[in-house]
């Protein structure tokens, strides 16, 4: 992933990015798993996640999301939580990925 010129304004860097969109995503989906039968689509946690951080990019969700949902998945792991990235549905399916178990 290229950073876009918003990320280069905004002084970000690919990992430090990362690491924001990351924090971002697991605040997003401890609220998501709080309400019952909750989800949230790709798009949307995308959306949101560049509006909380103020980092965006111009890349395609489906090139910068995957390693931020990994990042996740690990610590949810570290803290001993369910597998959050499980909330996160396609637009049209409504199903999770099951390219999150990769992570």
């Amino acid at each position: 992933m290229s950073l876009g010129e918003r990320e280069k304004a905004a002084g970000a860097t690919k990992p430090t990015a990362q690491e924001a969109w990351a924090a971002a995503a697991y605040s997003i989906l401890i609220s998501v798993a709080e309400t019952y039968h909750a989800v949230i689509t790709y798009k949307e946690l995308g959306e949101e996640i560049q509006r909380r951080t103020g980092i965006r990019t111009k890349a395609l969700l489906q090139n910068w999301i995957t390693p931020v949902l990994g990042r996740v998945v690990r610590e949810a792991h570290r803290r001993g939580d369910p597998p959050l990235t499980a909330l996160v549905v396609h637009t049209v399916t409504a199903r999770s990925a099951r390219a999150t178990q990769k992570f």
